[in-house]
């Protein structure tokens, strides 16, 4: 992590290992529920790319600027899915928590969006 470097956190589906910029990834997490808890699960082996998708959102960004410390944050499965809404909002929660700057979120939802619960985190 560098000390001007903006902190920028990628909300996707994880990135894989072994590409050229890994070594600005400051953090792997992966948000996932356990039982009836949803857990922040920091530095994982799980929070590795699935499909493709985190990872390129995260090579697209990096192609543009070079002075970035990435926060790789998985929440989605393997089957292309949130799941629950609860998953983005402790995503931003550890964004906000973080003091990353930066959220990239290429994400796709059906259902009721917006609630009070998500309202309040983006307002922040």
């Amino acid at each position: 992590m560098q000390k001007n470097n903006i902190r920028v956190g990628v909300i996707d589906s994880g990135c894989t290992p072994n590409q050229s910029f890994i070594n600005r990834i400051v953090e792997n997490v992966h948000i996932r529920r356990i039982g009836n808890k949803l857990k922040v699960f920091k530095n994982s082996d799980s929070a590795f790319d699935s499909w493709g998708h985190g990872t390129t959102c995260i090579r697209i960004i990096d192609s543009f600027a070079d002075k970035i410390d990435f926060y790789n944050i998985k929440i989605i499965d393997s089957q292309k899915n949130i799941n629950k809404l609860e998953k983005l909002t402790a995503a931003l929660e550890y964004c906000i928590q973080n003091n990353i700057c930066v959220v990239s979120m290429s994400l796709g939802y059906v259902g009721e969006f917006i609630s009070s619960e998500w309202n309040s985190v983006i307002n922040r």
